[in-house]
């Protein structure tokens, strides 16, 4: 799930470093984002921008990056989609001569 390597337009969450110091971390959420991959700078870190286009002044090291997957659009949940409409509706009609057999 770590990647070492990320391209510009890429999406990620940053770990929250800061929470693991605090005493009430379980409430706080360890991961910020998702922000946006500018560039890698010579250094190894990246450049990220939030997703309302403002840039970071400083990298960030690629051990705090993960990938962000979007929920709504992960491609096994697209293919379940395309399996579920090629499903056919059962035929579920109801007879009167059933009811009266059972009586």
């Amino acid at each position: 799930m770590f990647k070492n390597e990320y391209q510009p337009g890429e999406l990620v969450l940053v770990r929250n470093t800061q929470v693991e110091k605090e005493l009430d971390r379980k409430a706080k959420p360890r991961y910020n984002g998702p922000y946006e991959v500018v560039r890698r700078t010579k250094g190894g870190s990246y450049v990220l921008k939030e997703m309302d286009g403002s840039v970071s002044r400083r990298g960030i090291a690629a051990f705090r990056l993960l990938p962000y997957f979007n929920r709504h659009s992960m491609p096994l949940l697209d293919e379940l989609d395309d399996h579920d409409n090629d499903l056919d509706e059962p035929d579920y009609e109801h007879n009167d001569s059933d009811d009266e057999d059972n009586d």
